[in-house]
């Protein structure tokens, strides 16, 4: 996923999308298939049910979006935090849900997860989408607030009304790990079904590599297929899992050059045998 500067100013919603998804991808400790995959919401999609806001309050967001999207330096992300957070205080909903990203990320601001929470609880509150998406996330990992997975499947269920890939795996992932597995699949084919490397990861563990997610209908060959699609966008998880399984003696690929690639993930997570393995496949001239 990359920053679309050019659009930001024309499509501030759309934009504002963009980059709070895209930072809390990289800022937050998510699980590692969060944000496996683009954002496939169209723009018209992109609503909040904010109250009307001032033109002071809207003309006070624009021109930070503006210092945000320029020139990539401390001074300009430090005016634009000024800017929606005089803007947040007139509760301009997307200025808020900016306060809480900058503060998660520390852009313009000293990190300060409280803070974070604070704000994306006042523009979550408002149904914005990427703030509960947040909130989930925060409540999930407990940063900025306590813990609490009932709070974080609320937040990240309101969250993925918008269709959003990203959400469903990731509250997918949250219900598993509360013993909701049947519901977790549903959410997981979701985002496969929009081709989400991380969707189609996180169902093929549920579908045959994990055996201990028990009230799913268990599918090793589909598990495989789902593994192989997952991998071939360049989802390295999934590309790991593969070399694991190869030097597990378990014949996946014909083609060698796959089979390396698979392996070489395995290898620089430490698996010593897939080493040996690349090893061998270089000395039969194979790769």
């Amino acid at each position: 996923m990359t920053h679309h500067h050019t659009s930001f100013l024309s499509t501030p919603k759309q934009s504002l999308k963009k980059l709070t998804l895209l930072t809390l991808c990289s800022t937050l400790p998510l699980l590692a298939t969060g944000c496996a995959t683009n954002n496939n919401l169209e723009t018209s999609d992109i609503q909040t049910s904010a109250p009307v806001v001032t033109e002071q309050a809207q003309a006070l967001y624009e021109q930070g979006l503006e210092l945000f999207n320029g020139n990539n330096t401390a001074q300009n992300k430090k005016q634009a935090f000024k800017l929606f957070h005089q803007a947040a205080k007139e509760e301009h909903t997307d200025a808020q849900g900016m306060l809480a990203n900058m503060y998660a990320s520390g852009q313009g601001v000293i990190v300060d997860y409280e803070e974070a929470a604070k704000w994306a609880h006042k523009a979550a509150e408002k149904g914005h989408f990427e703030a509960q998406f947040m909130l989930g996330i925060m409540y999930k990992n407990g940063k900025g607030v306590a813990k609490d997975r009932g709070q974080a499947i609320k937040w990240l269920k309101k969250a993925v009304e918008k269709g959003d890939p990203n959400i469903q795996v990731m509250l997918g992932s949250t219900l598993l790990a509360a013993k909701q597995n049947k519901q977790a699949v549903e959410w997981f084919q979701k985002a496969a079904d929009q081709n989400s490397a991380g969707g189609q990861y996180m169902l093929s563990i549920a579908l045959g590599a994990n055996k201990s997610i028990k009230g799913v209908l268990k599918d090793e060959s589909r598990s495989i297929a789902l593994m192989k699609k997952s991998a071939s966008q360049n989802y390295e998880p999934a590309q790991r899992f593969l070399g694991i399984a190869l030097t597990n003696g378990i014949k996946l690929t014909n083609n060698d050059d796959e089979a390396a690639l698979w392996l070489q993930r395995a290898a620089r997570k430490g698996n010593t045998k897939a080493q040996r393995m690349l090893n061998e496949m270089k000395e039969e001239g194979r790769i």
